[in-house]
């Protein structure tokens, strides 16, 4: 049976196991909230007369007790399903004993992300909050100071969720869709070609909320899909006191079969060798080993299909008597924006040592990149579209970095069973706010993220591990990619633009636009018109400055370019500029201003997937001389 075939079947059991369970009783809160009251538990230990479930009944009177002599001390309550929670409150038996406490979360009550952790003085008293997640258990874990002289508990345990109001779930029958307890604000449903009609149903939480979709008061609402189409359907909850959330459910067609979706990259990897127009090395060291060009190379398979091979090899490369292992990998010279980006691979999985990665980060100079350099300008995310180690190789791990303004990694690292030493298709596609990932064509998972965007570029690697492994790679090791191929997002609501409000920045350089002419002249500055920041150009010598950004691979249509601009006046020039788009190059004038000023370039035609715009101005070096610019847009009319 199929990967997706498989992770299909799961999904409709799993419905059929909640739709029933709803059926069956109306999951209704306690009337404060509470959502741990009198909830099935579980403990490391606890007394004979002291179980675990009194630290649930809202009880003061009765606790959950640990002796002297435990050494783990945990608490787990299981809330029937996945449920939001933010906040709790605690009343502490033994608390001058403890050293502190943490609580976990869990969603198969074994593998556990910890929510917060306090390591303090510890009062009979305790609340607290921390950012909202959604699981199915959650776990109190007691720290004990080093005496142990007493022992330790609850006297009572309430567990809340304080944020926007929840559904109980959304859910498409027709396809095995269940979203439990949804708190994002959109979400994707991708619907097979051969169903032309769904049922989105919204379960309330409790027995007083109501339920609104696209406006009427109704709990589920059919939908005709046409091919290629997206449907939108809009579906608010209210509470009884009359708090109120919207979530936006986008029914829609896989992106390669989409109508709001174009080709505008392929690469077949074909011909004498790699397209070096489009594509640079990736060198150097990492892991004790190296990347080397000459590993990449472009051929023939055995059924005569041409492909990309990145060789895994051992040598004495630095010629100090010892076998050091190689790989190698092609980074793209330009960068891709939201779309769906999409691999057919087969991978080495004979011997251990060789890290497999498709991915993206970004974003790298274009002048940079042309000398095969590359610095970043702006990694501000890595989507990690798979990554496969040899020793491990039916694993495939996906996983989502924020690299600025400091390192995260988003929580939910979903790994998938697939054998990748056969051809498989791996995709993601990468819209606002998420990331959705399909295997062989059919969507598998989302990472919800924050809307953080600059242009990426793809890579392509197979990056040899020297530190660990010392078993001798076969005479024919190597990860191989069929194609590589894009597919623009069309679609009216997208800023095309990274950094457009130039809020992230790093010692005033705006990441993901490149600068020109005089840098010092260019920079970012405190006071922007919708955020913190904006872009200005001022200097008290003699100037010529461009900020500009590259938008390749944007699909063919009408665009309108826009900004925000205020200046002191007294420039020899001050422009916003769009070039290399397949006609002349267009410029609106920016006039003199103290107040922020709308200014618009109307009908870009692009025709050629591709775009510059800049912000050009230039002084003869009056320190009185400004231009500032601000929330910048690329949107497709």
């Amino acid at each position: 049976m199929s990967f997706v075939s498989t992770m299909k079947i799961m999904n409709i059991l799993i419905l059929y196991v909640v739709l029933f369970v709803l059926s069956t009783v109306v999951a209704v809160q306690a009337a404060d909230g509470n959502l741990v009251l009198n909830k099935p538990v579980t403990t490391s230990f606890a007394a004979a007369s002291y179980p675990g479930n009194l630290a649930v009944d809202n009880s003061a009177a009765t606790y959950w007790r640990v002796g002297v002599t435990e050494g783990e001390i945990w608490l787990v309550v299981d809330l029937g399903r996945p449920m939001p929670f933010d906040s709790y409150k605690l009343d502490v038996y033994g608390y001058p004993y403890m050293s502190g406490y943490k609580f976990q979360y869990s969603n198969d009550g074994e593998h556990w992300t910890d929510a917060m952790e306090k390591i303090d003085a510890v009062l009979r008293d305790e609340a607290g909050s921390f950012p909202t997640v959604t699981a199915r258990y959650v776990r109190y874990v007691a720290l004990r100071n080093d005496t142990k002289s007493s022992a330790i508990g609850l006297r009572n345990f309430e567990l809340y969720y304080h944020g926007n109001p929840v559904l109980g779930q959304l859910a498409v029958p027709e396809i095995g869709y269940v979203v439990p307890s949804p708190l994002q604000d959109v979400y994707d449903v991708i619907v097979p070609d051969e169903i032309t009609q769904v049922t989105l149903q919204a379960v309330p939480m409790t027995a007083t909320q109501s339920v609104l979709m696209n406006g009427e008061r109704v709990n589920q609402v059919v939908v005709e899909l046409g091919a290629g189409a997206e449907q939108v359907v809009m579906v608010t909850v209210t509470e009884a006191d009359g708090k109120s959330n919207t979530f936006k459910v986008i029914l829609k067609r896989r992106p390669t079969q989409s109508d709001y979706y174009q080709l505008t990259y392929e690469d077949h990897f074909t011909g004498d060798g790699l397209n070096t127009n489009d594509w640079f090395y990736r060198t150097g060291t990492k892991w004790d080993s190296y990347n080397l060009p000459s590993n990449v190379r472009v051929g023939p398979d055995a059924a005569g299909n041409s492909n990309l091979y990145i060789d895994f090899k051992q040598a004495d490369y630095n010629m100090d008597g010892k076998l050091d292992y190689s790989a190698g990998g092609i980074i793209s010279r330009n960068p891709f924006g939201y779309g769906y980006y999409e691999v057919r691979a087969k991978l080495y999985g004979a011997t251990p040592g060789l890290h497999q990665s498709f991915w993206t980060m970004g974003s790298f100079s274009g002048e940079d990149v042309q000398s095969g350099q590359a610095p970043r300008l702006g990694a501000l995310l890595e989507i990690d579209g798979f990554e496969v180690d040899s020793e491990n190789s039916s694993r495939l791990n996906v996983t989502i970095h924020r690299h600025f303004p400091e390192a995260y990694s988003y929580p939910g690292r979903a790994r998938f069973e697939i054998d990748t030493t056969n051809w498989f298709t791996w995709g993601f596609e990468w819209l606002p706010g998420r990331v959705n990932f399909y295997a062989d064509g059919e969507y598998v998972y989302t990472y919800h993220i924050e809307d953080v965007f600059a242009p990426q570029n793809v890579l392509l690697t197979a990056l040899a591990d020297g530190r660990t492994y010392t078993q001798a790679p076969l005479s024919n090791a190597a990860a191989q990619f069929d194609y590589f191929r894009f597919y623009a997002r069309v679609d009216q609501e997208i800023n095309y633009v990274g950094n457009a409000s130039f809020e992230l920045n790093n010692s005033s350089e705006a990441l993901g636009w490149i600068k020109q002419g005089a840098a010092s002249a260019s920079k970012v500055v405190a006071g922007g018109r919708s955020g913190e920041y904006a872009l200005e150009h001022s200097g008290d010598q003699a100037y010529q400055a461009t900020t500009k950004q590259r938008l390749s691979h944007l699909p063919q249509g009408t665009y309108q370019v826009s900004a925000w601009v205020r200046s002191s006046g007294g420039h020899t020039a001050a422009k916003l500029q769009v070039s290399n788009y397949g006609g002349e190059i267009l410029e609106v004038n920016l006039e003199p201003s103290s107040e922020w000023r709308y200014v618009v370039i109307d009908q870009v035609a692009v025709t050629e997937n591709y775009m510059e715009i800049a912000v050009v101005s230039a002084s003869d070096g009056a320190a009185s001389v400004w231009l500032q610019v601000d929330d910048v847009a690329v949107m497709r009319k």
